[in-house]
C-alpha cells in the first residue's frame, strides 16, 4: 500500500518547486501573451486570479494582520503553484523541442 504525503508537504513541495523555476515564469507568460506558447485559457484565469488575490489587499484575512494575513495568501499560491509547476514543464519542454534539444519524459520506462 502507498503512503499518502500530507496534502500540506505536497504544497510545499509545489511552491519549492516554482520558486526553483523562477528565471522561466516570466519567459513563458511573455510567449503565452506574444502567441508563442499556447496556455489553456482556465489555466491561464487561474494564474491572474491568483496573482491579483495575493497582491490585492483586501483578502480573507487582512494582509495587515501579520501573519494570519499572509498565511491565507500562501495558500493560494500553494495550490495554484501545483498546477503552475506543471505548467512550466510542459512549457520548458516545448521551448527545448523547438529549440532542438531532446525531450526527456518524465516516468519509468517499461
Amino acid at each position: 500500500m502507498k503512503s499518502k504525503v500530507f496534502t500540506p508537504f505536497k504544497r510545499l513541495r509545489s511552491i519549492f518547486n516554482v520558486l526553483t523555476k523562477a528565471s522561466v515564469i516570466l519567459p513563458m507568460f511573455k510567449d503565452v501573451f506574444t502567441g508563442k506558447y499556447k496556455m489553456p485559457i482556465g489555466r491561464l484565469l487561474l494564474f491572474t486570479l491568483a496573482l491579483a488575490y495575493m497582491i490585492w489587499p483586501i483578502d480573507l484575512i487582512p494582509d495587515y494582520i501579520l501573519v494570519l494575513g499572509w498565511i491565507d495568501d500562501l495558500i493560494v499560491f500553494g495550490y495554484v503553484a501545483k498546477f503552475l509547476d506543471e505548467e512550466l514543464r510542459k512549457y520548458k519542454e516545448a521551448r527545448n523541442f523547438l529549440k532542438g534539444k531532446p525531450v526527456v519524459l518524465p516516468g519509468k520506462w517499461k
